[in-house]
């Protein structure tokens, strides 16, 4: 599976009462990088895109005012949305699928927890999740490294050829 580099934007779309949807940095330096996804994610950005474009055109078509903000997920008239929209979409979808809802957040722990579980090690975990160091992680996430501690042993009894 081929992977493709894309720029991480170094800002946070966030929301408040008292100044509505407004772009602000990220918590922490590290926060700001670049990750990689799949040919297959990039595919469905690429038609996500492709089908904002349409509703931007037909919008505009009946005279309504398009905004350019520049951003991938934006309402239908190009205008930041919610931070929370997405988390609506799959309360939504969950629902639809009668699959029990955890919120939004939990995909990045799925992900931490994948590439613990996988072997990854704390550094790359670190990095992919955006923590300042490799030690947040270990605090956040140390129950899987501790899973990993069986299949350490094991690896190294039959590198050694099973004496252990």
């Amino acid at each position: 599976m081929k992977k493709i580099k894309v720029l991480h934007s170094p800002r946070t779309s966030n929301y408040t009462k008292s100044r509505g949807i407004y772009t602000d940095t990220t918590k922490t330096k590290k926060s700001q990088r670049t990750v990689s996804i799949t040919k297959e994610l990039t595919q469905l950005l690429i038609m996500f895109q492709l089908a904002q474009e349409h509703d931007f055109t037909y919008a505009k078509n009946k005279g309504e005012k398009i905004t350019k903000s520049g951003r991938l997920f934006t309402k239908r008239d190009g205008t930041p949305m919610h931070p929370n929209t997405p988390y609506g979409w799959l309360r939504v979808m969950c629902a639809a699928s009668r699959l029990p809802f955890y919120g939004v957040h939990t995909f990045r722990h799925l992900n931490a927890s994948l590439q613990i579980n996988a072997g990854i090690d704390a550094v790359t975990v670190s990095a992919t999740l955006g923590h300042s160091t490799p030690t947040t992680t270990l605090n956040i996430y140390s129950h899987c490294f501790e899973e990993n501690k069986t299949k350490s042993v094991d690896i190294v009894n039959t590198a050694l050829g099973g004496f252990i």
